[in-house]
C-alpha cells in the first residue's frame, strides 16, 4: 500500500523529469493476474459481482479510494504549478489554481491516510 513518502518521491521524480504528460492510475486486481493471485484473500467486492466490474474491487489493507483521488489531485495540482510558473507570463488566477489544488491535494491525503 502506498505511503504519503511514495507520493511524495512521484512527485520530486515528476519535478526533475518535467513531463509534458503523465498519467496515474491505481492497480486493480484482474482474474488470472499474478496480482489477483496475491491479494485474491484481500479482495473486497463494493457491489454485487452482475453490477459491477473487477476496476471496483476494493483491497483490504489498501488506501482509500479517497486517499489516491486526493493524491492525483496533489501530483496534478503540483505539476501545473510547476509548469506556470516557469512561464515568461505568469497567469496568476490559473497559478493560484494550480497551488490550491496541490496544497487540497496533499491535505486530502493527510485526511483520508488509513482510513
Amino acid at each position: 500500500s502506498e505511503q504519503i513518502e511514495d507520493i511524495k518521491e512521484t512527485v520530486r521524480f515528476l519535478k526533475e523529469a518535467r513531463p509534458d504528460q503523465f498519467l496515474t492510475t491505481v492497480a486493480y486486481p484482474i482474474k488470472g493476474t499474478p496480482y489477483y493471485e496475491s491479494v485474491s484473500n484481500r479482495i473486497v467486492a463494493v457491489n454485487p459481482w452482475e453490477k459491477s466490474s473487477d476496476r471496483e474491487l476494493q483491497i483490504s489493507g489498501r488506501q482509500s479510494s479517497r486517499f489516491y483521488a486526493a493524491a492525483n489531485r496533489w501530483l496534478v495540482g503540483e505539476m501545473q504549478y510547476q509548469r506556470l510558473s516557469r512561464s515568461a507570463h505568469w497567469d496568476f488566477p490559473a497559478l493560484g489554481k494550480a497551488l490550491l489544488n496541490r496544497e487540497l491535494g496533499r491535505i486530502g491525503m493527510l485526511v483520508t491516510h488509513r482510513q
